[in-house]
C-alpha cells in the first residue's frame, strides 16, 4: 500500500472586477490520496462577474506511508524530494464564472 498525504497550505483565489476592485478569499485545505487525482472546489463563493481570476496554491508538506512485505513505514516526509518550483503553482483565467484552472501535476 502506498499512501501520500499532501498538505496544501493555502489556496488563494482572487477575482478582479472593473467596477468594484478586488475580491479575495483564502482557504487552508488538507488532502490525502492513495495515488488518485485530487479535485478541489472552493467552499465559499466569490464574485461571479470578475474579469480575471487568479488561483495560487502552496504545498507545505508531502508525506508517504509505505508497506513493504506487510510491514508499514511512515509517515515519511518527502517534501524535500519535490522541486521547490513545483511547491507553488499559480494560474489565471478570464471571467466571468465559472472558470477552470485546468490540471497541474506535481510529480509525473
Amino acid at each position: 500500500m502506498f499512501r501520500t498525504t499532501i498538505g496544501i497550505a493555502t489556496c488563494l483565489l482572487t477575482s478582479v472586477a472593473t467596477a468594484s476592485g478586488t475580491d479575495q478569499a483564502t482557504w487552508p485545505i488538507d488532502v490525502s490520496t492513495s495515488g488518485q487525482d485530487i479535485y478541489w472546489q472552493s467552499p465559499d463563493s466569490l464574485r461571479a462577474d470578475g474579469e480575471t481570476y487568479v488561483s495560487t496554491f502552496t504545498i507545505q508538506s508531502v508525506s508517504v506511508n509505505v508497506s513493504y512485505l506487510g510491514i508499514g513505514f511512515g509517515p515519511i516526509d518527502v517534501t524535500g524530494e519535490i522541486d521547490p518550483a513545483d511547491l507553488v503553482q499559480s494560474g489565471e483565467a478570464d471571467g466571468p464564472c465559472p472558470v477552470n484552472f485546468g490540471t497541474a501535476s506535481v510529480i509525473e
